[in-house]
């Protein structure tokens, strides 16, 4: 019964440390811009550590120790698409960005980018930090892939893709589903059972109790998530870092990124829709418990940087936004629900 073992593996889940588990291979080629910017298994016992090797390419990763992994708190296997989802429990965190790590997120990108200056106040809109507490709820383990929203397509509930990145590719069954807007992401999630996370529940997914910078720790691994690396296409790529793709990687491919709580992909890959409209001084405002976002707005938001992103654009706290029915080639999305629809 899923609702009994979660307060022992919680204490079991934060004793745990974080390791790195590479990519492999080449993925879909596409050279997405932003302008602002394996379907898993149920985790009921130790985690695979290790891909399967690819044809072009040979896996060398060492194994790794159980412990070095943390176990997903509870998981849920959604029944419409099969997603395998992971429980949040309620909880309080510091959520955006306190004056040290804004500093901290302006030095990373004064040294990114390359032949310009970080744009004055891009991040801005993290602060103030503040504290936000939630209730319990779960989330998808992963970024909704292809496959699954295939599913929906299939069913009539969602509309099919209508937008591709110039010579891009969707890529294959097991890799995120991109380029769908705001509006479709919704329908996707309400056809599923569930529906977008909101901006405050994705990011306690991703930072945990402790408010971590990045779902692994507080530190930049480009190991532990797809980000813009040596195979990356842009001007401002990490050349000190290969994650074994050029753009987009199947979901759950890093497992060394996972978060506290057990969720993938929520740095990199592909950056992620939330429910919330967008409101730059909106944490001015927002309420301690369950904050829903704006009432209203123009623009929506959408977390977690994607492939074509470096270390300032990854963290947890980013933020950016786009109008609900925009396309980018590097946005994807996952979705949560509610603890009270989750039969044990």
């Amino acid at each position: 019964m899923f609702l009994t073992k979660r307060s022992f593996v919680l204490g079991m889940c934060l004793l745990l440390s974080l390791t790195f588990l590479p990519g492999c291979g080449q993925g879909d080629s596409a050279d997405d811009e932003i302008t602002a910017t394996t379907q898993l298994t149920m985790h009921t016992s130790t985690p695979t550590v290790q891909p399967a090797p690819t044809e072009d390419c040979v896996d060398v990763t060492p194994s790794l120790p159980a412990a070095a992994i943390p176990t997903p708190i509870d998981t849920w296997i959604r029944p419409m698409d099969g997603m395998v989802m992971v429980f949040v429990p309620a909880g309080s965190f510091l959520m955006g960005s306190s004056e040290q790590e804004l500093a901290m997120a302006y030095a990373l990108c004064d040294n990114e980018v390359v032949g310009s200056d970080c744009p004055p106040g891009r991040f801005d809109n993290e602060t103030p930090q503040h504290t936000v507490t939630l209730d319990a709820f779960w989330i998808d383990q992963t970024e909704v892939t292809n496959a699954q929203y295939q599913q929906c397509i299939n069913a009539g509930a969602c509309e099919a893709w209508d937008c591709y990145p110039p010579g891009g590719e969707m890529g294959g069954g097991k890799y995120p589903a991109y380029c769908i807007n705001w509006y479709q992401a919704k329908k996707y999630c309400a056809w599923a059972g569930g529906q977008l996370p909101t901006e405050a529940e994705w990011e306690y997914a991703a930072r945990g109790p402790t408010s971590q910078i990045y779902p692994w720790g507080n530190e930049f691994d480009g190991n532990r998530v797809n980000s813009c690396d040596i195979n990356c296409y842009n001007r401002w790529r990490d050349p000190s870092y290969d994650d074994g793709y050029n753009a987009r990687a199947p979901v759950g491919t890093y497992i060394g990124g996972m978060s506290w709580c057990g969720a993938l992909d929520m740095a990199g890959n592909v950056a992620e829709w939330v429910a919330d409209w967008y409101d730059p001084d909106y944490y001015s405002i927002s309420p301690s418990h369950n904050p829903p976002g704006p009432d209203t707005g123009t623009m929506v938001v959408f977390k977690g940087g994607a492939s074509n992103h470096v270390a300032s654009y990854v963290r947890s706290a980013w933020r950016s936004s786009m109008p609900p029915d925009g396309y980018y080639g590097a946005v994807g999305f996952r979705c949560a629900v509610s603890d009270l629809v989750v039969e044990p």
